[in-house]
């Protein structure tokens, strides 16, 4: 089934009660034909192979290109709305977070790996300041949930997202797209492609995206503008006849005012020492927030996020006799400046800076074989991953005595060699036996020096390898899968697996230095069990996904912020649950329904409270109950098609830290989009309207408790907005 139909974006601040009424008029009378966007048939290579997505025993969901582009996805981030059990964490575009089925990791430290793993064609993304960016020219996305480790170069405690871009084409083909939108937003994107010479491919894709903030501030310029560019540039070099190499090379920067937040007075006295809120002005500085709307703030200190990335990607694919070889080579630089305005006040009070230069060096080596009953794949591992880091605050108490600086410069070298292998065996027509296996070190050094004026008298504390042992660490650790298929008939899959996943420890570097929070945290392990189902029923228009899993989580490494101290400590945690996807192409001809849900109950044990209690907590960002629901309806029009389009991401109540304090219990919310899409019949040219937060809900997206000076941070999700895009295809 085909499903090209797209979606795009506008920037007409009233443009829907002049777009809607249009595109309304022009249906009236058409006769109702499309087709399917939503039950596209998805090839994905979730284990190393191309398969279609019912085929694989494994918790996904996926997307293709025009799949994306129908949702109005446009950044990397985007893709949670639609994803049963995919949460996000991102108090600002410096650091993305994702989190699946409860597990993350909300420390805000640039020197730390998440434990889901990010990849783009088959290259790791191992800096968490380098995953959000636009999501254009894109073939597919794969999130795979659960434990990963015996198939992908980098292991994964709790699941992995995989970006695929669009290939090189041998036929001249491309397109281009401007979006306009509130708040002056402007949005290019584009790409060409074709034969260059002789063996030798093209792929050539941009994007940009400009706009002003939708955050006001009353004594100066908005926050949360946009303004960065990307590049995309690839070569395809078919060597032979069975080999082929793709070259990528990639860039973006980044050029922002930088972050604030709404701040509310509170102090520590609510359950285990957590803030409560108290109202009136802030007990240091006197300040009182005169608005009540989140987007309504008056800030001197406009900081700034400033960005530069860039990657070169080497793919490798050689078929040799009996098997195939693949080599992916990635080289990742990474440039990062930030400073927020952290007490969100026209006051100097309290300023957040960070500076990050990463670089990331990986090697992988993958054989692929089969025989006339088994599967199999093997491969090596090399990733090496250098960053120099700088983060500093500056506090200044208002009473005269000055400003307080504290903070801490480190170098972290960070190694890790992988062996893994995988095995699918058919015992039968009906049963498949799944077996996997990888062995991985890793070895981690830090040299790190603190300037701490509260808790040293201003002797700076020097933790580096000359001084002590703690600052070179190394962890070796085996990931390992068993799972069995089994395939009553072609429509129906049933599969049960045991995972078993891991993550190395680390270095917690907070900007104030303490004797518990220099101690490294050890590595996590992760053992799944889990029973899912794949099927489709009416001839192939009705799917259905489903799964359940129970989660046993050793040493999970817990964020924690006791006043203004920052440290990470493993505790032992459980997490139970499940998914259900639903795609429906109706009898109605021209509807198509989407429906997934995810329900998950987590617990970690043992929780050290701020007053000292010791209590078990939920996971942070593990709401019990959040669906996602998705209606289109497509008809013949003017000599195209049209498409009108509601989707809507329901997430319960859930808390942004392991602590469960009541302020950082973010209640239960509903977001909805609309889009309406005409495209000519040659697919040529496509016009989208679309709004987002069509309802204007008010949810916050981060939460951090400072209640030490005297207030907590809460970051909002964007307001409504409304836009349009228009796309040319050649």
């Amino acid at each position: 089934m085909n499903m090209n139909m797209t979606h795009t974006n506008d920037y007409l601040a009233r443009l829907p009660k002049k777009l809607v009424p249009v595109m309304t008029c022009l249906a009236i009378g058409a006769s109702s034909s499309v087709s399917s966007s939503v039950l596209e048939e998805i090839v994905v290579t979730a284990q190393k192979r191309e398969q279609s997505l019912q085929d694989v025993g494994l918790s996904v969901s996926a997307f293709s290109g025009d799949q994306l582009k129908e949702l109005g996805y446009s950044d990397t981030i985007d893709i949670a709305a639609q994803v049963p059990g995919l949460q996000l964490q991102q108090f600002h575009p410096s650091i993305t977070v994702f989190n699946i089925r409860g597990i993350s990791q909300n420390d805000f430290g640039d020197q730390l790996e998440a434990p889901i793993a990010v990849f783009t064609d088959d290259a790791y993304v191992g800096a968490m300041g380098a995953i959000h960016g636009s999501l254009f020219d894109v073939e597919r996305v794969e999130v795979l949930r659960g434990p990963q480790g015996t198939l992908f170069g980098r292991n994964a405690t709790g699941g992995l997202i995989h970006f695929v871009t669009r290939k090189p084409t041998e036929e001249l083909e491309g397109y281009g797209m401007v979006t306009l939108g509130e708040y002056s937003q402007i949005k290019t994107e584009g790409a060409i492609s074709g034969e260059l010479s002789d063996g030798l491919l093209g792929r050539f894709s941009f994007a940009t995206n400009r706009g002003d903030g939708w955050q006001k501030n009353q004594i100066g310029t908005d926050f949360k503008q946009s303004d960065s560019f990307s590049v995309r540039g690839q070569l395809q070099f078919d060597l032979s006849d069975d080999a082929t190499l793709n070259l990528k090379l990639q860039h973006s920067e980044t050029d922002e005012i930088g972050n604030t937040y709404e701040v509310i007075t509170a102090e520590a006295t609510g359950v285990g020492g957590t803030a409560v809120i108290t109202g009136g002005p802030n007990p240091i500085t006197g300040y009182e927030r005169p608005f009540n709307d989140p987007h309504n703030l008056a800030v001197n200190d406009l900081g700034y996020f400033q960005k530069e990335q860039s990657g070169i990607t080497a793919n490798l694919s050689w078929d040799l006799d009996k098997v195939s070889f693949h080599s992916v080579t990635d080289f990742l630089s990474l440039d990062k400046d930030y400073k927020e305005d952290a007490d969100g006040s026209p006051i100097d009070f309290f300023a957040f800076f960070t500076e990050q230069k990463y670089d990331q060096f990986s090697q992988e080596f993958r054989l692929n074989g089969e025989g006339e009953q088994y599967r199999w794949v093997g491969g090596l591992y090399y990733l090496k991953m250098d960053t120099e880091n700088r983060s500093f605050i500056d506090i200044n108490f208002q009473d005269g005595s000055g400003t307080i600086p504290s903070g801490v410069t480190y170098e972290l070298e960070s190694e890790s060699y992988a062996v893994f292998g995988q095995v699918e065996y058919d015992l039968s027509d009906d049963w498949m036996l799944l077996g996997g296996l990888r062995w991985t070190e890793d070895e981690r050094q830090i040299d790190s020096a603190f300037t701490d004026f509260l808790f040293t008298s201003g002797e700076p504390i020097v933790f580096s390898p000359n001084t002590t042992d703690l600052a070179d660490q190394d962890w070796s650790n085996y990931s390992a899968k068993l799972e069995i298929d089994w395939r009553p008939n072609q429509d129906w899959l049933y599969y049960a697996s045991v995972t078993k996943g891991h993550k190395a420890g680390n270095f917690a570097q907070p900007v104030f230095a303490t004797t518990f929070s220099l101690l490294p945290h050890d590595e996590e392990e992760l053992v799944s069990y889990e029973i899912g189902f794949k099927g489709e029923m009416a001839d192939g228009s009705l799917r259905l996904n489903g799964a359940i899993f129970y989660y046993d989580y050793k040493d999970y490494q817990a964020f924690s912020l006791q006043g203004l101290e920052q440290a990470i400590f493993n505790k032992d945690a459980s997490l139970k649950g499940g998914e259900v996807e639903v795609t429906w192409l109706t009898p109605v001809e021209g509807l198509e329904i989407l429906l997934g849900a995810s329900f998950l109950d987590s617990e970690v044990e043992d929780v050290v409270l701020p007053d000292g209690t010791v209590k078990n907590r939920e996971m942070p960002q593990a709401p019990e109950l959040s669906a996602n629901a998705l209606v289109r309806y497509g008809w013949e029009a003017l000599g195209g098609q049209m498409a009108v389009q509601l989707d809507a991401n329901y997430n319960a109540e859930a808390y942004f830290s392991v602590f469960n304090g009541q302020e950082e219990l973010e209640d239960a919310y509903t977001i909805a989009n609309a889009h309406i899409s005409y495209r000519t019949d040659n697919d040529q040219w496509r016009l989208t309207g679309f709004i987002k937060n069509l309802t204007d809900e008010e949810f916050r997206v981060y939460n951090l408790d400072v209640s030490a000076l005297g207030f907590i941070q809460n970051a909002y999700a964007p307001p409504r907005t409304a836009g349009v895009s228009v796309e040319y295809n050649f």
